[in-house]
C-alpha cells in the first residue's frame, strides 16, 4: 500500500510518542533509529512520486481539469422546480478555466443558465399575484367566444416562438377579455425557454415609485428598465372614480404627468436595449397612446412590428368577466340560484 508523506510523519510521531514511555537512557537509541527510518522512507516515497506521471502539457492539464469537471457535473442535485438536465439541478456547473498566473487550469464554477428563471418563477411565486398567473397558460386560455380569442392565442404562440430576437408584445382593450391571462401564459412559455421574467403590475408598482422612491427614483426603475424580459399589466390603467366621471373634464383618462414620465423613463431605455423583451397589456390601444405621449407609443409600435400589435376593440363587447357575470344574475330567481357550469373558468379569477 502506497504511503503519503503525511502518513509516513505520523507514524513516526506515533512511535515516537510509544518510546517516552521507556527509560531516559534508551530513548536517544530508539529517537536516532526512528530519524534513520524516517528518512528512508521520505527518500522512497520521493523517488515514487518522481516515477508518477503528472499532468505536463497544458492539453493534459486541460484534459486532468475535464475529467474533475465532468465528475462534479454528473452528481444530482436538489433544487425545487422544473428538473435542469445541463446541472442536475444544483444550479451550478464546472468548466476548466486557464489561470495564466499558474499556467495551469482550475475546475472554476459557474451559474447554471437556468438560475435566472428558476428564480424569476420563485419570486412569482412568492408574489400575491403569483399563484394566480402560474394557473393562467396558453393551452387553458378561453378561445369560445369567437374568432377574435383564436387570433390572439395564435399571435401569441407565435411570439413567444420570437420573442429571443428582441420582439415587443403589446395588446391594448378591454377590461376583462383576457389580456392578462395571455400575457401570462406568454410569461409561462419563456419561463420554460430559461428567460428570467419580471412581472409589473403597474396600478401598484407605479404608484409606490412615485410616492414612495423618490430620494432613490432611478436606483427603483432598475429593475423594470433592465428586465430581461418585462411584462407590464394594465399599463397607463384609467383610474375612475365617482368624483371625476360625473365631472364636466373631458380628459378624465388621462394620464398624469408623473405617470407618463415614469412609463416613458422605462420604454425607452428598454428600446434603446435591443436585446430586452417587453410584453405590455393595456386597456388603451396604441392610439389612444399617441395622444398621450406620440414618442412613447412610436417606440412601442417600432419594436412590436407590425404582427404583434393587438387591439380587442369594441369597448364593453368583450369583457368576459362582465358577461359571464351578466348572464349569472339574469337566472331565474325562482329557487336556489344555479350557475351555470359553462360560466365558471377559474382560469378567468381575477384576470
Amino acid at each position: 500500500m502506497v504511503q503519503t508523506l503525511g502518513q509516513i510523519m505520523d507514524q513516526a510521531q506515533s512511535r515516537r510518542f510509544h518510546a517516552g514511555r521507556s527509560a531516559r537512557s534508551s530513548e536517544d537509541g530508539l529517537s536516532q533509529m526512528d530519524a534513520s527510518v524516517l528518512l528512508t522512507q521520505i527518500k522512497q516515497r520521493m523517488e515514487e512520486l518522481q516515477q508518477e506521471k503528472q499532468p505536463e502539457t497544458l492539453a493534459e492539464k486541460r484534459v486532468a481539469c475535464q475529467v474533475e469537471c465532468d465528475s462534479y457535473n454528473q452528481r444530482e442535485g436538489e433544487l425545487p422546480g422544473d428538473y435542469c438536465e445541463k446541472c442536475k439541478s444544483k444550479g451550478r456547473v464546472l468548466r476548466p478555466v486557464f489561470e495564466k498566473l499558474y499556467n495551469d487550469y482550475a475546475a472554476t464554477s459557474f451559474p447554471c443558465r437556468c438560475m435566472p428563471a428558476r428564480l424569476a418563477k420563485q419570486r412569482l411565486l412568492l408574489s400575491g399575484i403569483g399563484p394566480m398567473l402560474m394557473k393562467c397558460t396558453l393551452d387553458n386560455f378561453d378561445t369560445s367566444q369567437g374568432y377574435w380569442q383564436n387570433s390572439m392565442k395564435t399571435d401569441a404562440a407565435k411570439f413567444v416562438t420570437m420573442a429571443h430576437q428582441g420582439h415587443w408584445f403589446y395588446i391594448g382593450g378591454d377590461a376583462g377579455s383576457g389580456k392578462s391571462h395571455l400575457c401570462a401564459g406568454i410569461m409561462q412559455e419563456l419561463l420554460r425557454l430559461e428567460m428570467s421574467c419580471t412581472w409589473m403590475d403597474w396600478v401598484d408598482d407605479s404608484t409606490r415609485a412615485i410616492s414612495g422612491w423618490r430620494t432613490e427614483y432611478d436606483a427603483a426603475l432598475d429593475p423594470w428598465r433592465r428586465a430581461p424580459v418585462l411584462i407590464i399589466d394594465d399599463f397607463l390603467k384609467p383610474i375612475r372614480s365617482a368624483r371625476n366621471s360625473n365631472s364636466n373634464n373631458g380628459n378624465n383618462n388621462l394620464p398624469k404627468e408623473e405617470s407618463l414620465k415614469l412609463a416613458y423613463s422605462i420604454i425607452n431605455y428598454r428600446y434603446n436595449n435591443p436585446r430586452l423583451v417587453t410584453i405590455i397589456s393595456s386597456e388603451h390601444n396604441l392610439e389612444t397612446l399617441e395622444g398621450f405621449d406620440k414618442a412613447m407609443a412610436s417606440r412601442i409600435e417600432h419594436r412590436c412590428g407590425p404582427d404583434f400589435v393587438l387591439d380587442n376593440g369594441k369597448a364593453g363587447e368583450r369583457n368576459v368577466r362582465y358577461r359571464y357575470q351578466f348572464k349569472i344574475e339574469k337566472q331565474p330567481a325562482a329557487g336556489q340560484l344555479q350557475i351555470p357550469e359553462e360560466f365558471i373558468d377559474e382560469s378567468l379569477a381575477g384576470v
